[in-house]
């Protein structure tokens, strides 16, 4: 049941992803870029989060950007 729901939700993000324009708001520039914090990366991380500060959280999530760049690409 449990790999069920997960498999529902990571098909759901690559849904999402596959279809990135509708779900951001400068489709021309949201996301464009080669990054490490991709929107699938970042919807993942967002979604995984506990209630630790964010240095924590991205150490946990063993994502090698600042604090700063995270906030930057969330805001897209």
């Amino acid at each position: 049941m449990l790999n069920q729901i997960k498999a529902h939700l990571l098909d759901s993000i690559n849904d999402i992803v596959s279809n990135a324009n509708q779900f951001v708001l400068h489709p021309e520039k949201d996301f464009s870029r080669q990054s490490r914090l991709t929107m699938k990366t970042m919807i993942q991380a967002i979604l995984t989060m506990g209630g630790n500060t964010l240095a924590k959280e991205l150490l946990d999530l063993d994502l090698p950007v600042s604090q700063s760049a995270f906030v930057q690409r969330r805001y897209q």
